[in-house]
């Protein structure tokens, strides 16, 4: 106010007035005290302390290890809303609660540095063919698995790929981590061995340990062979 276009004071009015006006209002709280009603200690709600959480992390999509629905009491709905101050109290019991799920968060996103080296094994089927594409493996691959593993700490991971038998052509195997390959090596197409009673014998292809530096968190971590177009495959060829 005024309208666009009408008569409007000069900046020496505008500082008269603002003047004034404090000055009353300064006036009035001095002689009769009254901040009115005080907002109540507002915490974070649950899926504000998530989201809070997943910008912390600098993470788009919080894994689900970091679901804090599971570690957190729900809140309480009133008109459809989950975040009001009214209703966000702090007990002892809630306040336990959201230190605990901290602590829990804290561990998994940092990571135990000091703990021992751990080794994880994963077997498959010995009878699983190897031919095929598999869902959740790099397109242009055959056979293999894909493996879900959440890494304590940051550092160099070995991952070994051991094979159950030899493989009496040449195979391409790729090994990826979140979808980029880390290594690429072949097996077979070693000579065969002659037994002492003339016997061909197939040894086990020898394990290959691929050595990647991997940070904290959850990994998809994928072995599988190379498609090979046109080419016969042998399906009796595992991995283990």
């Amino acid at each position: 106010m005024p309208p666009v276009g009408r008569p409007r004071p000069d900046e020496a009015t505008y500082g008269e007035v603002v003047g004034w006006l404090e000055e009353e209002l300064d006036r009035a709280a001095a002689a009769a005290p009254n901040p009115g009603r005080r907002p109540a200690l507002h915490r974070l709600s649950r899926t504000e302390y998530q989201n809070a959480v997943r910008d912390l992390l600098a993470l788009d999509d919080l894994p689900k290890e970091f679901d804090v629905s599971t570690l957190l009491p729900a809140d309480n709905v009133t008109s459809g809303f989950d975040n009001l101050a009214e209703l966000l109290f702090v007990s002892p019991s809630t306040l336990e609660r959201y230190l605990a799920a901290a602590r829990r968060i804290s561990r998994l996103a940092v990571g135990d540095t000091s703990m021992p080296p751990i080794v994880d094994r994963y077997q498959l089927d010995r009878d699983l063919i190897q031919d095929s594409h598999l869902d959740g493996l790099p397109l242009g691959t055959r056979g293999g698995t894909v493996i879900r593993s959440h890494l304590p700490a940051d550092g160099e991971y070995v991952l070994t790929v051991e094979f159950a038998q030899a493989a009496r052509e040449e195979h391409a195997v790729e090994v990826s981590v979140d979808g980029e390959r880390v290594s690429l090596f072949s097996i077979g197409g070693r000579p065969l061995v002659r037994g002492a009673s003339g016997v061909f014998a197939f040894e086990a292809e020898p394990p290959v340990d691929v050595r990647v530096p991997l940070g904290a968190g959850p990994r998809e971590i994928a072995v599988a062979f190379l498609q090979k177009t046109g080419a016969r495959h042998e399906g009796l060829v595992r991995a283990s």
